[in-house]
């Protein structure tokens, strides 16, 4: 079986699956089984379109070979104010912000996941 007739066999089996539920509910564990041979095959995009989910559904079929879904967030709280010198051989990405109380703050060396953490923290009311 070639890549276009797996896919399209996996688009009709969820074409069936939308038909026949009663209710709106997370995708069968037998139809996330039959999206995992997909990756590689096709990319996110291609894939999420044909099969009508979004990229969050794809990531949980998939498991953690895509970025894998935030489980713990960080939390970040306001500190009294310390003079912290900038990691000076930090690799990755530097956050600068304000708090509430107008003092500036710097994270450095943020990688990964923990870049989107922090900002989604900071945001979070």
């Amino acid at each position: 079986m070639n890549a276009t007739d797996l896919l399209d066999n996996v688009v009709k089996e969820f074409e069936k699956w939308r038909v026949t539920r009663n209710k709106r509910g997370p995708i069968p564990d037998a139809l996330r089984t039959l999206i995992k041979p997909l990756e590689g095959q096709y990319s996110p995009n291609k894939i999420v379109k044909a099969l009508h989910i979004n990229h969050q559904q794809l990531r949980a079929c998939f498991g953690s070979s895509i970025q894998a879904p935030i489980k713990n967030p960080m939390t970040l709280i306001e500190c009294s104010t310390h003079t912290v010198s900038p990691i000076s051989n930090s690799r990755g990405v530097t956050l600068t912000f304000s708090c509430r109380n107008g003092q500036s703050v710097t994270i450095n060396g943020l990688h990964g996941n923990d870049i989107a953490i922090a900002i989604s923290s900071l945001i979070k009311e």
